[in-house]
């Protein structure tokens, strides 16, 4: 019989200053859910703000000899062996809460936890053995050994590869049903090539394909990134609960299959046992030396006698060219391998075809400005892929449309600022003349799950708002000021949460003014004298202190809106107002541009409990300077900011989203996937698969849990 022993270490504890501080141990340690490669643990807490949970097999972790150092935060994983080392065993779990399940654990062998209280203080302290130690030991279990799976993957499966430039791609790929073992594997190899069945007890890595030109055929590679190495080998892209994948990778003609390997048991321990019957799917991963789709759908708006606004829907290539031209369509393509600056002011930019560059870059619209009235212009798109030291143009694929500026004569301009009074929205204001709104009708959701870095009950229902914003420029095409309404729904958390939103790219000291943010009183962050958060580097809005402050809620009931037999209570709106330019004037003498204004600077985020650093962004978003960094890595969150991902599970799942229309919320406690069928496989394709999953359309909801 083995047995799993456990110890509850919890004494006094002094932080680097004079002072001491007595925490109350944790208690009732019991365990739950044993398989040959898990159990679950649970206690009361002790007095400790936060607590760490060691783990050691065989043997108790060594506390009284080397506890975890003051002010020193230990990353941790519940996967047994994947956390940071400390006092001889491995850091399981580091937060507030009172349970864990732990993976990776071999079958039949004995492991010792050891649970200590920690104190985030102004230094962050945890309790040692010095002064006392209270010891608690729990029952005896036998774990059975690992067997292999024995249901195997399923179809339908897919993969794509996408260009990201003439050098490199990202490939994307989904299945639709697990296994029934606690994992899987997943291979990479050519097509032709013959399947590599994994081997039981053997480590395998994750391999990384960032910087290298090719996969295959890497003698400097470590042996655990592959499998049957010696006869081609295939390459092991991602293990876990997974159910798809997503990396990027250098480009090469030819066919990529992919093999799915049911397991049980642990594969970065070596314990994994496998099914060797895998799911196995082909992909084309050959990409185009230069864009196949052209820009389309040339569009024009706020057309003046000296401005004008062109849209596109772009093709596929990583960038664009945007040429105009007076009376005629340009005479000449670009060049490859020769870059060209553009400005919207026509004339200023790089001449081309008897032409000039109005916009260079990957969005989908350009406000240019400085034509004559009553003149026709002709604007080409021209598609392109970059490398590394290569542009390749799609010339043969240019799109070319024309119009005609308005005549001075034919339309008054009243307030003289080069917008015709019939265009101008803002005819007897010379500051401003335009206006666009996102969404362009009705209103956007976002959503958010605020117990990350843990994945809580995932019900999205802690802080739902809907939102719509107008974006104001003038005559120049530059924005004067966006006006921001937020109207908070629904709160199905107990924390005091806040909400802000940061302008990704537009600097904190070009904002002049913020009005009607909800922040009186606060005090876990502070606004400068212009409306903006300081000691920010990009511009942070911070808009409501505390959002549970915003709705009543009714007797009886712990939420407001998401209960299902709760009355519903009445929403809140807010509205503000970020002002860039008054009478005309920016603050540092510089203009935004509103090509530069586009959706996708809006970064909204919740500041989670009223702690500042704890941000929650939509996935791959970045924070704000003012994040605190630690918590990423922990429990269920898997970001690694060096490769720009954010705010996501290791199988994709996101903690905020952002829907451009309004739609339903969950009903508390229940599990998003459950009501929204289709979004967990559009999460984890990248938005690839499923993109109108939130839509009321047959198979995407479960109305009963909306």
């Amino acid at each position: 019989m083995k047995k799993f022993a456990f110890i509850i270490t919890l004494i006094f504890g002094l932080n680097s200053s004079i002072f001491a501080f007595l925490f109350t141990p944790s208690s009732n340690l019991s365990f739950s859910n044993r398989t040959s490669t898990s159990i679950s643990l649970s206690w009361t807490a002790g007095g400790g703000d936060k607590r760490i949970v060691i783990a050691r097999k065989t043997s108790p972790p060594a506390i009284t000899t080397n506890a975890p150092q003051f002010n020193t935060l230990y990353a941790a994983n519940s996967n047994f062996s994947l956390g940071a080392a400390v006092a001889s065993g491995q850091v399981v779990y580091y937060g507030s809460g009172n349970s864990v399940t732990v993976t990776g654990l071999d079958a039949n062998s004995d492991y010792y936890f050891t649970i200590i209280e920690a104190d985030e203080g102004s230094m962050l302290s945890y309790a040692s053995n010095e002064v006392s130690t209270f010891r608690l030991d729990g029952n005896s279990s036998t774990t059975a050994a690992i067997s292999a799976p024995t249901v195997a993957p399923s179809g339908p499966a897919s993969a794509t590869a996408t260009p990201i430039n003439s050098e490199s791609m990202n490939m994307t790929g989904s299945f639709t049903n697990k296994g029934n073992g606690a994992g899987r594997l997943i291979l990479m190899r050519p097509c032709e090539a013959p399947v590599n069945n994994p081997v039981n007890g053997v480590v395998y890595q994750k391999y990384t394909f960032a910087n290298h030109n090719t996969i295959f055929g890497e003698p400097e590679s470590s042996s655990a990134f592959w499998v049957g190495r010696e006869t081609g080998g295939s390459v092991v892209i991602d293990f876990g609960d997974v159910q798809g994948f997503n990396f990027t990778f250098a480009n090469m003609p030819i066919q990529l299959a992919f093999d799915v390997f049911e397991y049980n048991g642990n594969v970065a321990a070596g314990t994994a046992v496998y099914k060797t019957t895998p799911l196995t799917f082909c992909a084309n991963t050959s990409s185009p030396t230069a864009p196949t789709v052209g820009a389309t759908s040339l569009s024009f708006s706020a057309i003046g006698q000296n401005s004008l606004t062109l849209g596109w829907t772009s093709g596929n290539g990583t960038s664009r060219l945007v040429i105009a031209r007076k009376s005629s369509e340009i005479s000449s393509n670009p060049t490859n391998n020769t870059s060209y600056s553009a400005n919207p002011v026509f004339g200023n930019g790089t001449a081309l075809g008897g032409g000039f560059v109005v916009y260079n870059g990957s969005g989908s619209s350009v406000n240019v400005t400085g034509l004559d009235p009553a003149s026709t212009y002709y604007f080409s798109v021209i598609e392109y892929l970059t490398g590394t030291e290569t542009i390749t143009y799609a010339s043969s694929l240019r799109t070319t449309s024309s119009t005609n500026t308005t005549s001075s004569s034919s339309s008054s301009d009243s307030d003289e600022d080069g917008v015709s009074d019939a265009e101008d929205e803002f005819p007897t204001d010379p500051f401003m003349a335009l206006s666009t709104s996102y969404p362009a009708a009705g209103f956007g959701t976002l959503m958010f799950e605020d117990l990350w870095p843990g994945k809580g009950d995932y019900d999205f229902n802690d802080l739902v708002l809907d939102y719509r914003y107008t974006v104001i420029s003038n005559g120049d095409g530059n924005v004067v000021e966006a006006r921001y309404t937020f109207v908070t729904r629904a709160i199905g958390g107990g924390l005091q949460n806040g909400f802000a939103f940061q302008l990704d790219g537009i600097p904190a000291n070009r904002i002049h003014s913020v009005s009607g943010a909800k922040t009186n009183g606060i005090t876990y962050a502070s606004i400068g004298s212009n409306g903006v958060e300081s000691n920010q580097t990009n511009a942070n809005i911070l808009v409501l202190k505390n959002a549970s402050e915003l709705l009543a809620r009714s007797s009886g009931f712990a939420y407001m809106n998401v209960e299902a037999e709760a009355p519903k209570v009445e929403v809140d709106t807010t509205v503000v107002i970020v002002k860039l330019l008054h009478e005309g004037v920016s603050p540092t003498e510089e203009f935004t541009s509103i090509a530069d204004f586009s959706p996708t600077i809006f970064n909204p985020y919740l500041i989670v409990g009223q702690e500042r650093g704890k941000e929650i962004h939509l996935a791959n978003r970045v924070p704000s300077a003012l994040a605190n960094v630690t918590y990423f890595g922990r429990e269920d969150d898997n970001s690694a900011p060096l490769q720009g991902r954010y705010y996501k599970t290791r199988n994709e799942l996101p903690w905020a989203l952002n829907i451009v229309q309004s739609v339903p919320h969950v009903i508390e406690k229940v599990d998003f996937t459950e009501a929204y069928l289709k979004f967990v496989d559009w999460a984890i394709s990248g938005g690839v698969n499923n993109a109108d999953w939130y839509l009321n359309l047959p198979g995407n909801r479960n109305e009963a849990k909306i």
